[in-house]
C-alpha cells in the first residue's frame, strides 16, 4: 500500500464505525499498471456486512475519485456467486460490463464500471 500512497497520494482506507471507533472494514481506491481507471475493492467483518456501512464507505471514495482525482470512471470486480456484492455495485452506480477470467486465472469474475 505504501508505494501507491506514494506515487498516487490514496491506498486502502480502514472503515471506522462513528460510534464507538471500532474499525470494521476496509475500503480503497487502486490502480493497477495494466488498466486507465481506477478499481474499487472493500471488506467488511462478517459482522457489519448488511448494514450500510460498505455503501456509505464506499459511496465517498467514488465522490473523491470523481471530484477530487477527476478520473473518467472506476470499475470494480466481484464473484459471480457474490450477490450482495453485486447489489452494492450496482447500488453504488456500478453497472455489469461482462464476465471474464484474469490472466493467470482459472475462475471467471465480474466486471463492473461506472463512467462519469
Amino acid at each position: 500500500m505504501l508505494p501507491q500512497l506514494e506515487k498516487l497520494g490514496f491506498t486502502n482506507n480502514t472503515i471506522i464505525r462513528k460510534s464507538d471507533h471500532a474499525k470494521i472494514g476496509i475500503c480503497g481506491l487502486f490502480k493497477k499498471e495494466q488498466t486507465e481507471s481506477l478499481e474499487i475493492g472493500f471488506a467488511l467483518l462478517p459482522e457489519f456486512e448488511k448494514q450500510g456501512f460498505a455503501f456509505e464507505a464506499n459511496i465517498e471514495m467514488i465522490s473523491f475519485a470523481k471530484n477530487k482525482l477527476n478520473v473518467k470512471s472506476v470499475t470494480a470486480f466481484t464473484d459471480p456467486k457474490n450477490l450482495a456484492s453485486q447489489k452494492l455495485l450496482e447500488k453504488l452506480g456500478l453497472r455489469f460490463v461482462k464476465a471474464l477470467i484474469l490472466p493467470d486465472e482459472i475462475d471467471e469474475i465480474y466486471f463492473y464500471e461506472v463512467v462519469f
